[in-house]
């Protein structure tokens, strides 16, 4: 592994120690896992941690008081690429820097990036090798956590689609837009067909059993399928614009339709139409989407 070097004083291993990150489950503090499965998207994800500082030990290595200094929590979405920070906090004098953020669900899906750094708050007249640009990182912790999957990327409604135009026998449907400057959240909507209480009891379990966690897979799959299928049929609209703003459609679709590489031109013929269907779904598992095969 390759670490970077920043340049400047930045603090040694030991002098700043991260706690395991806890997340709020119901009323109950539980330890942060790597996967939280059957993750509500309307639920918002509230985490906390701390963050222990020897005050004389950092000053003498960076050159910084923790009066200069400030914890930033930040994530990122692994999807949408959505990116937010909660506001700087300042630093304890005891050394002990207790956080508490609120991710809100609805901007969240497939995997999430929470990051906690110590950054830089410097005065004018630091000395020489000290951090001198405001919000410089000295230290940072990375930790990872898997939403449900796919579905995840998406607001979720439970409706009865025989009230709908929806067929009523469908178990799912994907609302889509051809937007590709909208919002990708207000764009695309998972609507699930009240009527297949399997699979609505499946999305709403906190841990699914087997039979749940096929039935997930299926429909991940089949939804992550859909959204290849939809950015294979804009490709060139997609094309045009090299630099697609966050957050947009555009830039969702593009971004899948470059992590799937080259997927060619939507086939017409009945059985070129089999084998891109065939390799729709290989990409899918291939992003670790839908049941995999080892």
């Amino acid at each position: 592994m390759v670490f970077a070097v920043a340049p400047y004083r930045t603090p040694r291993a030991g002098t700043i120690t991260w706690s395991v990150p806890d997340l709020l489950d119901g009323e109950t503090w539980v330890p942060l896992g790597e996967e939280i499965e059957g993750w509500d998207p309307s639920i918002d994800l509230i985490i906390r941690g701390s963050v222990e500082i020897d005050p004389q030990a950092i000053e003498t290595e960076t050159g910084l008081t923790l009066a200069e200094m400030a914890l930033v929590v930040s994530w990122s979405c692994s999807s949408s690429r959505f990116r937010a920070a909660a506001p700087r906090q300042a630093l304890a004098q005891s050394g002990v820097t207790s956080f508490t953020v609120t991710l809100p669900g609805d901007r969240l899906d497939g995997k999430v990036e929470v990051t906690t750094a110590v950054v830089a708050l410097p005065r004018a007249d630091v000395g020489a090798g000290t951090a001198r640009r405001r919000g410089s990182v000295l230290a940072d912790r990375r930790f990872t956590v898997a939403l449900e999957g796919t579905v995840g990327m998406f607001p979720v409604e439970i409706v009865d689609f025989v009230k709908t135009r929806l067929p009523n026998k469908a178990s799912w449907h994907l609302e889509t837009s051809q937007d590709l400057d909208q919002t990708f959240l207000a764009g695309f909507r998972l609507q699930i067909n009240e009527r297949d209480t399997e699979l609505t009891k499946a999305i709403g379990s906190r841990k699914p059993n087997e039979r749940e966690r096929m039935l997930l897979d299926a429909l991940e799959e089949g939804v992550l399928g859909l959204l290849l299928e939809s950015a294979s049929m804009l490709q060139h609209e997609l094309a045009e614009e090299t630099r697609w703003e966050e957050e947009t459609v555009g830039y969702v679709l593009y971004s899948l339709l470059t992590r799937a590489d080259d997927l060619g031109t939507v086939p017409t013929a009945p059985a070129e139409l089999a084998m891109w269907r065939a390799e729709i779904m290989s990409k899918v598992r291939g992003l670790g989407v839908g049941r995999q095969i080892e």
